[in-house]
């Protein structure tokens, strides 16, 4: 079992997009990884699923300004930490 120990995420200024790259312990990108990502507010609640492109990468501007909670799955990977809160 191989352990990542890398979770980068960044918000842009129009809080309307968001954008995880995922990375191994050598900073090499981790295609396939799928991601969870769903808000902690019951008003706008969201909840959505997609995997990282072939750089690592998830984006997506589909969300509004919010706290989000981000969690990382790929088979044979540990991701820490395993869920973090934006």
């Amino acid at each position: 079992m191989r352990t990542t120990t890398v979770l980068l995420i960044s918000l842009p200024k129009k809080l309307s997009s968001l954008k995880i790259e995922i990375v191994d312990q050598y900073e090499m990108p981790i295609p396939g990884v799928l991601i969870f990502l769903s808000s902690t507010s019951r008003k706008h609640y969201v909840k959505m699923q997609n995997y990282t492109n072939e750089d690592g990468i998830f984006y997506t501007n589909e969300i509004t300004k919010g706290e989000y909670i981000v969690r990382a799955v790929l088979k044979e990977y540990v991701f820490k930490p395993s869920q973090t809160s934006i």
